[in-house]
């Protein structure tokens, strides 16, 4: 007796079924034709955290080390930069809004490129939340 026979056949019939026509109606199997994200909710936003915490994190960990101040500056803008990209990549296309604070910030000469990766943090997460984990699935939900 094989207990998990029938799930493999439904499994692979639910598979063949959307191989063979993409536009294949949400099913019981498929959820919500794949518009999901994969990840855990609580995983994405640590993610976008430490996306938005590294750049100045790594800016406080130079400090000791005696570069000078133009080194630094420079390593400044590379780090923030890193971390815009990492954020907005994860946030994409909902994280516009925190890239536009981003940017604003520096602008205006509010904060430092590394500080206003830290200020738009919430908007970058709260943006990204929303796309990912309610408009999507309510929007290709069964």
């Amino acid at each position: 007796m094989q207990p998990h026979g029938p799930i493999r056949v439904k499994s692979a019939v639910g598979w063949v079924e959307r191989a063979l026509n993409p536009s294949y109606a949400p099913n019981k199997i498929s959820g919500a034709c794949g518009m999901k994200l994969n990840l855990h909710r609580w995983t994405y936003v640590i993610l976008c955290v430490l996306a938005c915490v590294a750049p100045l994190a790594l800016v406080f960990a130079q400090l000791p080390s005696g570069i000078p101040s133009s080194a630094a500056s420079v390593d400044d803008t590379l780090w923030a930069a890193v971390g815009n990209l990492v954020v907005s990549v994860l946030t994409y296309p909902a994280g516009v809004v925190g890239t536009i604070a981003f940017y604003v910030l520096i602008f205006v000469g509010l904060a430092t490129p590394s500080e206003a990766v830290l200020c738009a943090a919430p908007l970058y997460i709260g943006a990204g939340y929303f796309q990912w984990y309610v408009l999507i699935p309510k929007h290709f939900s069964s």
